[in-house]
């Protein structure tokens, strides 16, 4: 009773973090915003601004309301809506969302939604609405045990009053069903939590084990979880007389100050080869937003152009047919030239999880019967990863509403796992019957959320926690088999006269001790 008590403060404990998270993170949306007011930009608090009014957002800073582009055009990070890695480029007359970033441009947006009418914030209520719809399911060894004991109570009481022997009602009494049950599961389940536990690994509660157990659909998220989240480098193409370096330094020059993932994967190569280049003064660089970087003075005489095909018809350079006869259909691709001629292409992608293909082969093999990928990402890159993993169900171009509508569906039919990292994955975790947090990096959101944390980032834990937690299960199902097996013989001789009260307590806490040692023993 001690150990049940303990559980239900620590359920109690972790639900209410949970909901203090929540509302601090409501009020860092508190901040200071550009207000235009008669052509002139006034700072204001965010709590003062209104629908309708237009709202100025430069680089670097974090697009507080929902709303539509009135001017102005900028490359923003949209990972924490959407889940997609690569940037996206918006201008007058799109929609833009709260909590993403501008890399780079200036916007002025008209607030259409403000505070908890804003595509962050219903993330935020998605997350409260599932903590609240959630229901505590009894553990089923507390269902048993509460069961048991009436009916011990029961056949003592007609024990007695069949024989009138006080004795054998003692002796049926002595041999209750509550300790070998209750503590067999309690046993069982710390030993499997205490396993992941030393491993890094936090599962909040028995719950959770019983939960994983009966999952039949795992579905990941991409971005983060089932790639690295952090594009790099698949291909360069050059063209004849230049070599990769090359390609690298001039690239490198140009994009030496931008903040977009597919400039930093360029930068962080050429840094792996340890190429110098020189340094890119601010007067020498234009940025075009939407369409990439001219960096000036490359080596005192040339110019560097450096961005998506866009730029190159814009500048009429010429020469990337020979170079790669698909050139125009290549997709998340930078394209480089040097004063006007093609001077090559890279082919950027973003790593598949090491280990992940494996993780996915056993969970199959673990009686999964559907795995599924639900990202924010485009349909042509969520493509590519789930065809390098063998996965057929995919959903792409998805915000964090569409994947809870998905698995609110997904669990009429069976228990499903939700797989993910960042705070656009946190309410669809919540929201499915186990929700697991992979890497350190993970959203404090997305960690609140979880029913299974991962520290390490490692996927194969994700098919270690589904057969440990169904072992766990058969454990305590053959431990529950037991207990009664033994303790209803032992009742069915105390009351033929065979055993004594004695013999029976023996038998009672015999078979508890051994369920006890066999739970420790079979999850070591």
């Amino acid at each position: 009773m001690m150990m049940s008590g303990f559980s239900d403060y620590l359920e109690e404990l972790t639900s209410r973090q949970s909901h203090n998270f929540l509302y601090s993170s409501v009020r860092k949306n508190s901040k200071i915003i550009h207000r235009i007011e008669n052509d002139e930009v006034v700072d204001v608090p965010l709590a003062k601004v209104k629908s309708g009014e237009i709202i100025a957002f430069y680089t670097g800073e974090k697009i507080l309301v929902d709303g539509e582009i009135m001017a102005g055009n900028a490359v923003i990070n949209e990972a924490s809506i959407t889940g997609e890695y690569q940037a996206a480029v918006k201008t007058k007359g799109n929609v833009v969302f709260a909590g993403t970033v501008i890399e780079s441009g200036q916007l002025r947006v008209k607030a259409e939604k403000l505070g908890t009418q804003t595509e962050e914030a219903a993330i935020y209520r998605l997350l409260a609405e599932a903590e609240t719809n959630k229901s505590r399911l009894q553990k089923s060894a507390d269902a048993l045990a509460q069961k048991m004991v009436p009916i011990s109570f029961g056949v003592a009481t007609a024990t007695y009053l069949l024989t009138q022997n006080w004795l054998k009602a003692v002796g049926i009494l002595v041999i209750d069903f509550v300790c070998g049950v209750k503590l067999s599961s309690e046993i069982a389940i710390l030993a499997t939590m205490n396993h992941f536990t030393q491993k890094g690994i936090v599962i909040k509660g028995g719950q959770a084990i019983e939960n994983t157990a009966r999952v039949r659909e795992v579905i990941f998220d991409k971005t983060g979880t089932l790639t690295v989240g952090k594009p790099v480098i698949q291909k360069i193409l050059v063209s004849e007389n230049f070599s990769q370096d090359e390609l690298l330094r001039a690239g490198a020059y140009a994009e030496q100050h931008a903040s977009h993932p597919l400039g930093r994967a360029l930068m962080a190569e050429s840094e792996k080869r340890g190429l110098a280049y020189p340094s890119l003064q601010i007067a020498d660089e234009e940025v075009i937003t939407g369409y990439g970087i001219i960096a000036r003075n490359y080596q005192q005489k040339d110019t560097v152009i450096v961005g998506s095909l866009k730029i190159m018809r814009r500048f009429k350079v010429q020469g990337f047919e020979r170079i790669s006869e698909n050139y125009t259909e290549l997709s998340n691709a930078i394209y480089l030239a040097v004063n006007d001629k093609a001077l090559g292409i890279v082919l950027i992608s973003d790593q598949v999880r090491p280990a992940m293909a494996k993780t996915i082969q056993q969970l199959r093999n673990l009686n999964i019967a559907k795995i599924t990928m639900l990202t924010g990402d485009r349909g042509a890159a969520a493509s590519e990863v789930a065809e390098q993993l063998g996965i057929t169900n995919v959903r792409s171009e998805l915000l964090p509403r569409d994947k809870v509508d998905y698995i609110k569906r997904a669990e009429k039919n069976h228990p499903v796992m939700m797989v993910g990292d960042g705070l656009n994955d946190s309410a669809a975790l919540k929201w499915s019957t186990v929700g697991v947090a992979l890497g350190s990096h993970a959203s404090d959101a997305a960690k609140s959320a979880s029913d299974i944390f991962i520290n390490d980032g490692r996927p194969e834990v994700i098919s270690d926690a589904v057969y440990a937690s169904q072992k766990t299960m058969r454990v305590i199902k053959q431990n529950y088999a037991g207990v009664l097996g033994f303790n209803v013989s032992a009742i069915i001789l105390s009351f033929n006269g065979k055993i004594n009260p004695i013999v029976g307590a023996f038998i009672h806490n015999g078979t508890t001790i051994g369920v006890i040692l066999r739970s420790l023993l079979k999850l070591h």
